[in-house]
């Protein structure tokens, strides 16, 4: 589940409720609330990902952001232009108080811990099957 998007730098208003916010669980965008990202807003309709899925960055500086996905927008369907003219759509905004490259947007690589954690728990089993019942020493 590790992927390489396009990671932008946002600055919200100080105070907004973020997208996962509840009344038992209120989330705003304050560093208080730190650290969090945000994701398309497709991806937690689709399942993709769900409130608090905790994920990890590795930016192109080496240096590495563990936050849970706690806000969304509808970002995805902007792109931003490459060197190259490509235009890949945006696929996680970061805080600007946690943002460490100099670039306002960077190719990241990043895991859902926690997606992945769902995933192994709904594999299906894979080990040898294993007798049942019976005398395992074939006698009387």
């Amino acid at each position: 589940m590790l992927s390489l998007v396009l990671a932008t730098v946002y600055a919200g208003r100080i105070g907004q409720p973020l997208y996962c916010s509840t009344p038992d669980a209120p989330r705003y965008y304050d560093t208080a609330y730190s650290p969090w990202l945000a994701l398309p807003i497709e991806h937690y309709q689709d399942g993709r990902v769900q409130c608090g899925d905790l994920l990890y960055l590795r930016f192109p500086d080496g240096s590495t952001l563990m936050a849970r996905a706690y806000d969304a927008g509808p970002f995805a369907s902007y792109c931003v232009r490459q060197a190259d003219g490509s235009c890949p759509s945006i696929g996680l905004d970061v805080p600007e108080h946690l943002w460490p490259v100099e670039d306002l947007s960077a190719f990241v690589e990043m895991y859902n811990i926690s997606a992945a954690h769902r995933a192994s728990r709904n594999a299906p089993d894979r080990s040898p099957p294993q007798a049942v019942g019976g005398n395992p020493g074939g006698g009387m």
